[in-house]
């Protein structure tokens, strides 16, 4: 069964063990979709991958079946109890057990959203040109603490500061506006300064009204000339 399928029909599952059902919880307006699962064990949970990974073939719907239903922070307790009770990481041994498409989601699932975010920038600026689509995306949405958490994880997981990559990847007015969106010091204040409002109202109005005025006299000067260039024709 295709990988995607296989996932579909897992998050399916409605069984007294094995839900997501958080109903009488109630959500902020902004949410992800992926809610922290009602009984969460992490013990229970590295056991079960555990197990999963030892079977021989691999029990690859049991470790989707954890992964996927487990909110980044108890994903991120999961990694932790699995590394303290067997001695390794986890996503060493899933790296060992698991390959293609359900490697890189399962690998990038046990990540934090900071260290997702530096492994796309290393990506994007990785090998020849950069894929400035996601230098865009990641770098111009996220807030200046999250800004502050990527480039804490860039350095961390590539021993490299990410300013210098970017510098080095990246030219001109795009490397300048990349830079100033990492110095992570935008205006995050959600208040709205009426006064400034007006005047940059004002002040666009009137270079509105300039550029008329002068594409007003532009266009006389051309009538006016057209009309001259006719009376000398016709004498």
């Amino acid at each position: 069964m295709p990988f995607f399928d296989r996932l579909k029909d897992i998050f399916s599952r409605n069984s007294d063990d094995d839900t997501v059902k958080v109903s009488h919880i109630d959500k902020p307006i902004y949410y992800g979709t992926v809610t922290p699962y009602p009984n969460f064990n992490a013990s229970d949970d590295t056991a079960i991958i555990r197990r999963a990974i030892e079977t021989k073939g691999v029990n690859e719907d049991a470790i989707i079946a954890v992964l996927v239903k487990r909110s980044n922070e108890q994903r991120q307790r999961i990694k932790a109890v699995y590394e303290t009770e067997n001695g390794k990481k986890l996503t060493d041994n899933l790296k060992a057990a698991l390959t293609g498409d359900l490697e890189d989601i399962c690998l990038a699932l046990l990540m934090t959203p900071a260290q997702n975010d530096a492994y796309q920038l290393m990506k994007a600026t990785k090998g020849l040109g950069t894929d400035e689509e996601v230098l865009t995306e990641i770098l111009a949405t996220r807030t200046n603490q999250e800004i502050q958490e990527i480039k804490k994880a860039f350095k961390q997981e590539y021993k490299k500061e990410l300013e210098e990559v970017i510098k080095s990847e990246t030219s001109g007015n795009y490397t300048k506006i990349l830079l100033q969106l990492l110095s992570g010091g935008r205006d995050e204040s959600t208040r709205v300064d009426n006064d400034l409002v007006s005047k940059d109202t004002k002040v666009k109005s009137h270079k509105q009204n300039l550029k008329l005025f002068c594409f007003i006299l532009y266009f006389i000067s051309v009538v006016r000339l057209f009309i001259l260039h006719k009376l000398v024709a016709s004498r």
